[in-house]
């Protein structure tokens, strides 16, 4: 049998990057650290535009909160739910496995509840 040469794919010489006299002799973290410490003037409309987040941070910031107590709103809203519901509730006389009842139709339930001494 002849022998058959297997090919080693060999890896290409890592080149060096170009690099200018003159950043050599430059440290680009000391640049780094002279931009971070720099004051820059901008406008407030310049810095939105490039951050969505801090928009949105400043958004929320300045958006007018209720500073009325929560407990009270909530009260005042489910007493006012309950009278104007009672006025618009739909009952049907039925009957389920013997039992009569009087069923509540509410076109706005996202589930339907019904007591298990009925069935």
């Amino acid at each position: 049998k002849p022998k058959v040469p297997v090919l080693i794919p060999q890896e290409d010489p890592k080149h060096m990057p170009r690099i200018s006299e003159l950043s050599v002799k430059i440290d680009p973290r000391l640049i780094i650290d002279q931009i971070s410490n720099s004051q820059i003037q901008l406008t407030a409309w310049q810095i939105l535009a490039i951050s969505k987040d801090l928009s949105s941070s400043l958004i929320n910031l300045i958006k007018p909160k209720s500073h009325k107590d929560q407990t009270i709103m909530d009260t005042f809203l489910t007493h006012d739910r309950r009278s104007r519901t009672r006025e618009d509730l739909i009952y049907i006389d039925t009957e389920i496995n013997g039992h009569k009842i009087r069923a509540i139709y509410d076109t706005g339930s996202e589930i339907n509840i019904l007591n298990t001494s009925i069935y």
